[in-house]
């Protein structure tokens, strides 16, 4: 078997992977005989999976002649899970689409459970008394300790034998395998150096490209999404991966700092009051806050923040007849909030509708504004169909009638350099999750000038400069907006996320992920039969894209389940913006964004991938 196998190897080519956009690639082969690389790795291995083979015979067949009677058929822990592997209920609902069938005949058993909604574990009592009984009859079976006995020097021989061949086939797929430090995420990797060029600028990205310098930071990247399945995480739209950077700083606070801010007059508390008014001054100065530090607000994120305007100024600005514009494609957070002011104070919300390449209808926004128009609230990057909405114009067309501005920069401040002040906005808003940043904490950004006209939202300890039985009077801004004891950790961190974004350069973000959103644009082009939403990369978009399969009209959940079964994590639904979804003519659709630890490579794996699962989900 041995020397067919070798034979066979040997007289192997290496497969050329057939790219329908050949303009975008340059092969190469990598350094060494590749040629005979993978042949010979596949020899060793089948080797030493025939000995190891051998070693099992070598065990078990004596044992089951001597001691069959007694023996049970199966293996010790074997308990429920085979089981409930094989009885686990089809996708209903959302997923119907993706039959039990079909999910099992391709799927791992802990995927299928997973997908069923059912624990992939047997109880720990099922899982105890199979292995007492196991115990029980290997005492209770005659000649049991004999036959272990007899067959215990052949097995040890077969094994050690398996063993010796496993370590070479380890050390040839060492010393022929990649020459690469980056995970294999295609056929081709440790044969092929992949060089992907931009179609129309030539540039190429390697090893050095933005990437491959910070996506050791990443501790998380370094996962697998399934055992052997590595992970490719297209999902920094709904929340950006860490740096170990900004991990060390939460974790160096609660070790060194942990203390109150803003109260003691100790050395933990100065030591924490200067770390967390230090992250405010990070995060002015990120967003080049014309005010500085006066004009940073700490909120638990950016839905907050926006709720903090509407409750505030909106409750003391608007009036009956009022009119706020905001646009359909808007996230949930920007446009509920105004619902619920509107219904409180009778104002009037406008809606400004997509132009022809599904973007911001700036002609359309100006027959909106009159008068009565109070207040603008926009997405700065939609997160939906990844358009970049004009703000300098709408700015400057709302504040011709008097009325305020305000910009989600969710999408927006962890991808692109953003200047407040050049802007010309009134109030911005971020989440600091989606920028590197921690959970649990996001900031307004306002004009001092408005800010300090603004009463406060909540009230408690911190927010007051004076308290008396009958009345209270309020600290200065932003004191006043940040009742209670803030999230100390988390403003750190978000400190630390900013210093890590600023030492790469905001330039250079903004710059890798055009190209490697554009990329990812004409790739999911070549794919057959997908609904893709949003401009095209030539009037300007983001990196992420929305997508729907109309050819085979398969649910963007079981598309995504698909995707994420081979390592790829998209995030399907609605995307909080069911009203878009509505405009679009669809309930939900799947969408992959990218962030700076993401590569070329990744995007030939998920395109590699979703052809695959649209292959499988029309069949």
């Amino acid at each position: 078997i041995f020397f067919r196998v070798l034979a066979k190897g040997l007289m192997h080519k290496p497969r050329v992977v057939a790219y329908e956009q050949r303009s975008y690639y340059t092969m190469e082969p990598t350094e060494g005989a590749c040629h005979v690389q993978r042949p010979l790795k596949k020899c060793i291995q089948a080797v030493s999976a025939v000995v190891l083979l051998g070693a099992c015979v070598a065990q078990v067949l004596p044992q089951r002649s001597t001691a069959a009677h007694n023996v049970p058929d199966v293996a010790p822990h074997t308990s429920m899970l085979a089981l409930q592997h094989v009885n686990a209920p089809p996708l209903t609902d959302h997923a119907a689409t993706a039959t039990a069938a079909g999910l099992r005949s391709r799927l791992r058993p802990s995927a299928s459970n997973r997908l069923s909604g059912r624990a992939s574990m047997a109880s720990p009592s099922s899982v105890r008394n199979s292995a007492d009984l196991w115990k029980e009859t290997k005492l209770q079976t005659p000649g049991f300790a004999s036959a272990q006995k007899d067959t215990g020097v052949r097995s040890t021989t077969w094994a050690g034998v398996s063993a010796l061949i496993g370590l070479c086939s380890a050390l040839l797929g060492y010393a022929l395998g990649r020459t690469r430090a980056s995970r294999k995420l295609h056929d081709h990797a440790g044969r092929w150096s992949l060089a992907t060029v931009s179609a129309e600028q030539g540039v190429q990205h390697q090893q050095g490209s933005l990437a491959d310098k910070v996506r050791d930071d990443f501790p998380l990247l370094k996962e697998e999404a399934y055992p052997s399945t590595p992970l490719v995480y297209f999902d920094s739209a709904a929340t950006s991966q860490k740096p170990q950077v900004v991990i060390d700083a939460m974790d160096n606070y609660y070790r060194t700092q942990n203390s109150n801010v803003h109260r003691g007059v100790h050395a933990m508390a100065a030591k924490a009051t200067d770390a967390y008014e230090g992250a405010r001054a990070k995060l002015a100065a990120f967003i080049k806050a014309p005010g500085g530090v006066s004009e940073i607000v700490f909120t638990r994120g950016a839905t907050e923040a926006i709720n903090l305007v509407a409750q505030t100024w909106g409750l003391q600005e608007m009036k009956e007849g009022d009119e706020i514009i905001v646009s359909v494609m808007e996230h949930h957070a920007n446009l509920v909030p105004w619902q619920m002011l509107q219904e409180r104070t009778g104002c009037v919300l406008k809606f400004v509708q997509l132009d022809a390449n599904q973007g911001y209808d700036l002609a359309h926004f100006r027959t909106l504004l009159s008068d009565r128009t109070k207040l603008v609230a926009l997405p700065h990057v939609s997160n939906t169909l990844g358009c970049i909405c004009p703000v300098k114009e709408v700015v400057e067309a709302a504040h011709a009638v008097g009325a305020c501005v305000l910009l989600d920069a969710c999408q927006s401040v962890p991808h692109m350099p953003v200047d407040v002040g050049d802007l010309g906005v009134d109030w911005l808003v971020a989440s600091g999750h989606k920028m590197c940043g921690p959970t649990g904490i996001g900031f307004l950004w306002g004009r001092y000038s408005i800010l300090e006209k603004m009463p406060p939202w909540q009230g408690g300890g911190e927010m007051i400069d004076e308290v008396f039985l009958d009345h209270s009077t309020w600290a200065p801004a932003p004191g006043r907006f940040e009742a209670g004891t803030p999230a100390i950790a988390e403003a750190i961190g978000l400190g630390a996320a900013c210093d890590y974004l600023t030492e790469i350069g905001m330039d250079k973000v903004q710059q890798y992920e055009h190209d490697l959103g554009e990329y990812l644009w004409k790739q999911m082009k070549t794919v057959e039969g997908l609904d893709m939403y949003g401009p095209p990369p030539s009037v300007g978009r983001a990196a992420l894209v929305s997508f729907n399969d109309k050819q085979g009209g398969s649910h963007a959940l079981d598309l995504s389940t698909f995707l994420d079964l081979d390592g790829v994590a998209v995030r399907s639904g609605h995307h909080c913006t069911q009203p878009l979804h509505r405009e679009l003519g669809v309930g939900s659709s799947a969408r992959a964004s990218l962030y700076i630890y993401n590569t070329f490579e990744e995007v030939d794996k998920f395109i590699e991938v979703l052809k695959s699962s649209l292959a499988m989900l029309r069949s």
